[in-house]
């Protein structure tokens, strides 16, 4: 199908679903809404659930709700107030999540002005974390670089976790890897526990993370 604008006040009815080869979204809808196409961009406001499937995907709205966006490339430049459960090859977060992300992904990246009030977990190879998050962080990724402020605890199973100067973890970190964890001489970290795993293990569980992104992606 061919492109899909909606501007403001272009839609008052109920439609929960839509398509297009490019979708282009600023409006205000109070329902749950489908979004699907190759290219999709979010503005506006969502009051409900918002669930996307795109190759490129940029959410930069308000959503009040539950967000599920499959894609390729997922961009998140809004606020989300509800849960986030997002499924990429590449994923950027830059705004604010009011209640628990849910990242799975080859590659992620949090930047410096996002903040995770709740719990995040993160399935993915690589994942660089510079934002903040009000509870707990828990990482399967086979490389965890944490540069941000975790309030709660830290649960890595990586073949990488490093801790670098602006790192500053309130609880403990836990560190489930066949390799001890890097730790910057600035980060601020109280305490540091070392499960140390046998390479069979760690790879079987990489192994299995790879095949599911695999299956997403």
């Amino acid at each position: 199908s061919g492109n899909l604008v909606i501007k403001n006040d272009e839609i008052t009815s109920d439609n929960i679903f839509f398509s297009g080869n490019l979708v282009d979204i600023d409006n205000e809808f109070d329902h749950t809404i489908v979004v699907t196409g190759y290219q999709v961009k979010l503005s506006g406001t969502y009051k409900n659930d918002v669930i996307v499937f795109s190759n490129l995907a940029n959410l930069e709205g308000e959503f009040l709700g539950n967000v599920i966006v499959f894609g390729n490339s997922i961009s998140v430049d809004g606020d989300i107030k509800g849960n986030l459960y997002s499924f990429s090859n590449s994923g950027n977060f830059s705004k604010s999540i009011e209640k628990d992300a849910f990242i799975f992904s080859n590659s992620a990246i949090f930047n410096s002005t996002n903040e995770i009030q709740g719990n995040i977990s993160i399935f993915a190879a690589n994942a660089n974390f510079d934002g903040k998050v009000g509870k707990n962080l828990i990482s399967y990724a086979s490389s965890t670089i944490i540069n941000g402020t975790i309030d709660g605890n830290v649960r890595a199973s990586s073949e990488k976790l490093q801790l670098l100067d602006n790192a500053k973890v309130n609880g403990k970190v836990i560190n489930t890897s066949q390799n001890e964890a890097l730790v910057d001489s600035g980060a601020k970290i109280k305490d540091i526990d070392w499960i140390k795993v046998s390479p069979t293990n760690e790879s079987r569980r990489l192994n299995i993370f790879n095949i599911i992104v695999s299956i997403l992606t």
